[in-house]
């Protein structure tokens, strides 16, 4: 370690990771972020958000990620957006996060505006369109990482259950939430070790696998859904199914394709599948809301980002509703898993 001054001394790394500074005991990155959670130096945060959807851009992205996988505009941390990182709690493997771009001070217009189309997408795809729930993992997990991303699209994620329930959570299925519920709940365990355990570099193949996997998985179960019209309806099954939702939802917030072939394989009727899907990604996703707080992905500017973007999930929803009627739900489907399948073998680094 070569000491500086009382300001600092430039810590010993590895070249190939991101540079840290060490300030009065504490490891910091070159921007001079260090726990505990704050605010940044600039409160006004929330209203240059707001403001970069009609204004001049005055952002700079200093340096791109790592990883190159991405344009510059697209790779920006959600630590970075505020400013303000994370103290980890104490034995976390991760207990130092390193944003993989920063940013002046606020997200670029083109990054807010894609984000509002994936928030709308998440509204959408809590109407019954249910191609288009991978979309917006697949955006958010492009723009903040795919590690960050799961805590700072988890609370609009929670919205869209709240209002999916509210519209067409009457005709739930009790008997079948209460089945899945403990198998999944293991599995969010499961899943919160492994967050914490896999790096951003491992986690990305990781996510992409798991959404190319439910991808062609929903693809089957459109164009072939004899095949999933024998599984057996034993605990051990609901078990298997469910763990493995719980795991997929706390990794990558992407359980939808997982639920929805086990209710279909039990033959529950259309409007019951609805209700009972919606309120058990609503349990699950409350659920999962302490564990990614514990985890550092929820923070204060990544709360004020959903506040930013919430509207969007309402309009999303009402919009949703209206494009089921008008459009040929299997064209529609084909799209976007297309789409989603695409996007994930980027993530997994194929191209």
């Amino acid at each position: 370690m070569r000491q500086t001054n009382d300001r600092g001394s430039q810590a010993s790394r590895d070249p190939s990771q991101p540079p840290r500074v060490v300030r009065n005991g504490r490891i910091q990155n070159e921007s001079g972020w260090s726990g505990p959670w704050r605010l940044p130096g600039n409160p006004g945060w929330f209203v240059h958000c707001v403001r970069r959807l009609f204004g001049k851009s005055s952002v700079s992205v200093k340096n791109q990620s790592p990883t190159g996988s991405f344009p510059q505009w697209a790779v920006v941390s959600s630590f970075a957006a505020g400013g303000v990182a994370p103290a980890f709690p104490r034995g976390l493997r991760h207990s130092v996060p390193v944003p993989d771009s920063i940013v002046s001070t606020d997200l670029p217009t083109a990054t807010l505006l894609l984000l509002a189309l994936a928030a709308g997408g998440v509204g959408m795809s809590k109407s019954g369109l249910a191609g288009l729930g991978m979309v917006h993992i697949v955006i958010f997990a492009a723009i903040f990482g795919a590690r960050a991303s799961t805590g700072v699209l988890l609370p609009l994620l929670v919205l869209g259950d709240v209002l999916a329930v509210l519209l067409v959570g009457q005709a739930v299925d009790w008997r079948m939430v209460a089945r899945l519920l403990p198998p999944a709940i293991a599995g969010i365990l499961l899943g919160w070790v492994l967050l914490d355990w896999l790096d951003e570099r491992s986690l990305r193949p990781v996510v992409g696998a798991i959404i190319l996997a439910l991808s062609g998985l929903q693809a089957a179960r459109l164009w072939r859904p004899v095949l999933f019209g024998h599984f057996p309806h034993s605990n051990w099954f609901a078990w298997l199914l469910g763990g493995f939702a719980g795991v997929t939802t706390m990794l990558a917030n992407a359980a939808g394709p997982v639920v929805a072939l086990y209710l279909l394989a039990v033959a529950m009727p259309k409007d019951a599948l609805i209700a009972t899907a919606a309120w058990l990604f609503l349990v699950l996703n409350v659920l999962k809301l302490p564990f990614s707080w514990q985890l550092g992905l929820i923070t204060t500017d990544t709360l004020l980002l959903n506040l930013l973007l919430a509207p969007m999930v309402l309009l999303g929803l009402l919009a949703g509703r209206w494009v089921v009627k008008r459009i040929p739900q299997r064209l529609f489907n084909t799209l976007i898993l297309l789409f989603t399948a695409t996007a994930a073998t980027r993530l997994m680094g194929l191209w």
